[in-house]
C-alpha cells in the first residue's frame, strides 16, 4: 500500500480505468468504490501531513519562546551575570 498521496491517486486512477471497462455492473461498482477510497486516502494523508507540519512548527515556536523567556528570567535573577554579559 502506498504511503503517499500521489501513489494513492495513481491507484485511484487505475481503478477508475478498470471500472470504465469492467465486464459486469458488479465489477464496475467495485472498482469505482475502490477508486473513491484511494482518493479519500490521498486526501487523508495530505491532511495528516499538513497537521504534522503545523504541529511541528508550533513546537519549534514554543521552544524558541520558552528558551527566550527562561534566558530573560536567568538574567533577572542574577544581575551580576547580566552586567558581565553586557
Amino acid at each position: 500500500m502506498p504511503a503517499d498521496p500521489e501513489g494513492c491517486r495513481m491507484l485511484a486512477a487505475r481503478c477508475a480505468e478498470i471500472a470504465a471497462t469492467a465486464a459486469t455492473p458488479q465489477l464496475k461498482a467495485w472498482f469505482s468504490d475502490l477508486s473513491i477510497m484511494w482518493e479519500k486516502l490521498a486526501i487523508e494523508l495530505e491532511n495528516s501531513f499538513a497537521k504534522f507540519v503545523e504541529n511541528d512548527g508550533t513546537r519549534r515556536d514554543e521552544g524558541k519562546t520558552l528558551s527566550k523567556s527562561s534566558h530573560s528570567k536567568a538574567r533577572q535573577s542574577h544581575p551580576s551575570r547580566s552586567a558581565r554579559s553586557i
